[in-house]
């Protein structure tokens, strides 16, 4: 009996081991199919019955069923309580609910108060959706009989890679402000160079220009402005007098053009004072400061004026002439009256300036 007994449990394990190589071997694809996801299941769509079309009940999901397996869809149904907000609402719920049940479909049926059914076909990969209505037509067999025709179709369309219907309404944005208008600057300040033909005996005179401008309207201006400069002498045989000038301009101008390059055209009054700041003679003639002269006219300059972009700086260029109705002569008091200086009574100018936006 003792000798049996180890034979007995021998043989017993080895049927056990064989037993459970068989076991593994049968269980291995299974195990190995459910490594890899498990058997392949059919596309899905999900059916989202509202409250309204909730009257076709069961013979309306039985034929949804029939309708998607023919073309190899799995349907599940279900009722949706979701109501109310905007288009993009719905069809955001529809999405949710397709994606919690890994449907690629999303179908929501509402019922129309004249019995007619509304049918929103959702694809979910695409956020694109379709609107079809059914007609009440001779009875409630045939809503749900084109119901499930309609829905089917357009699962099979999905399903060989078309698309249907529109892509969401994008939400709704306020209307962007408009731009906001540049204004232009009301008060400018000029810096520059001004050159002058005073006489025939001081053919150029010239200095820094200084004035300031106030804008009228979108054209107009109007200007003040007067000239620095270094004194000027002036020699003849029996004389030679120094003269420092203080010019005061007033004008209106008038501008035309884009930004960037504008016409210019101004005109307006002058006063210039002439002061002898030294006078000296020659031997024999006695050297005495004369008053003070004071020349008046009219001028008158056009040109044109570049501003660079992006900047509110304006640099222009002109050219014009003065006409004098006062002017002013300084003469060597003595038999013959030599002349010194008189000036012309037209004179050019050219002027060069900066300006500058204050306000």
């Amino acid at each position: 009996m003792s000798a049996r007994r180890p034979r007995a449990r021998a043989f017993t394990w080895r049927a056990l081991g064989r037993l459970a190589l068989i076991v593994l071997a049968a269980t291995a694809p299974a195990t190995e199919a459910l490594a890899q996801g498990g058997p392949a299941r059919r596309p899905r769509a999900v059916v989202l019955v509202a409250p309204s079309a909730a009257h076709l009940g069961v013979e309306l999901r039985q034929a949804l069923e029939v309708q998607a397996a023919s073309v190899g869809v799995d349907v599940v149904a279900e009722p949706t309580t979701g109501a109310g907000g905007s288009l993009e609402d719905g069809l955001a719920r529809d999405r949710a609910a397709a994606s919690a049940h890994q449907a690629f479909a999303a179908v929501r049926v509402v019922g129309d108060a004249d019995g007619a059914v509304l049918l929103v076909v959702t694809d979910v990969g695409r956020a694109r959706s379709i609107v079809r209505r059914v007609d009440a037509g001779a009875g409630a067999s045939t809503v749900v009989e084109e119901t499930s025709v309609i829905v089917a179709s357009h699962l099979a369309a999905l399903l060989e890679g078309g698309e249907i219907g529109v892509s969401p309404p994008a939400q709704a944005r306020a209307p962007a402000a408009p731009p906001r208008e540049e204004r232009a600057p009301w008060l400018r300040l000029m810096i520059g160079y001004d050159g002058t033909s005073l006489s025939p005996e001081v053919p150029w005179w010239s200095g820094v220009r200084l004035g300031i401008s106030a804008r009228l309207g979108h054209h107009l201006y109007v200007g003040a402005a007067s000239v620095l400069s270094a004194d000027t002498t002036i020699r003849t045989e029996h004389a030679a007098l120094t003269l420092r000038r203080h010019p005061i301009e007033l004008a209106a101008g008038y501008t035309a053009g884009g930004p960037a390059l504008a016409w210019l055209a101004e005109a307006g009054g002058l006063l210039d004072v002439l002061v002898a700041t030294r006078v000296e003679a020659a031997p024999g003639f006695r050297a005495a400061s004369p008053a003070d002269r004071w020349e008046a006219g009219l001028t008158a300059r056009t040109g044109a004026a570049w501003q660079p972009a992006g900047t509110a700086l304006s640099l222009a260029a002109l050219a014009g002439a003065d006409y004098l109705v006062a002017r002013a002569r300084y003469v060597v008091n003595a038999p013959g009256a030599e002349r010194v200086t008189e000036a012309a009574p037209w004179r050019g100018r050219a002027e060069l300036r900066l300006s500058v936006p204050l306000w």
